[in-house]
């Protein structure tokens, strides 16, 4: 199941989202590293959001790593989110370039001068992935969701 591919996917790349890409997705999902709490939980958000995002599904070789994009909050301010798969790891440099160069077209053709993006204090070890996208660390919300965790909060500015 972890390589599992989805046969009208038989790309590599960055590809617009669409909520039937969440069912090959579901076995392999890192929802520790995430606010969600559950698979349902996922899928409601994204379904909530969809409308006013501007969502990608990160696929190689036909399979599905994750879905991720920016959530308009205001005008020219969005937040990011990002529901991954363990077979990120596999292909981390691909992930990461490509990520980094759709986060910054998404930025330029939106016009935004902001993005944020939340992480559970507890998930300290992907403080650095933030960093190599651009955000800074603006420091730590308290007791933030309904579980009562701590989380960072991390922007991108654009000048």
């Amino acid at each position: 199941m972890d390589n599992l591919k989805v046969s009208s996917l038989n790309v590599t790349g960055f590809i617009q989202f669409d909520m039937r890409h969440l069912g090959p997705m579901m076995g392999r999902l890192r929802l520790a590293a995430t606010t969600f709490d559950s698979v349902d939980d996922v899928i409601d958000t994204l379904d909530c959001i969809k409308d006013r995002s501007i969502l990608y599904t990160a696929v190689y070789n036909g399979c599905i790593m994750a879905v991720g994009g920016i959530t308009f909050i205001s005008k020219n301010v969005g937040h990011g989110v990002l529901i991954g798969t363990r077979d990120i790891d596999k292909h981390k440099a691909f992930f990461y370039r490509n990520l980094k160069r759709h986060l910054h077209q998404i930025i330029n053709h939106c016009n935004l001068h902001r993005v944020q993006c939340d992480l559970r204090c507890i998930d300290s070890q992907y403080i650095k992935f933030f960093e190599l996208l651009g955000f800074e660390n603006e420091g730590v919300m308290r007791q933030y969701n309904d579980r009562k965790e701590d989380y960072y909060r991390f922007s991108l500015i654009r000048d």
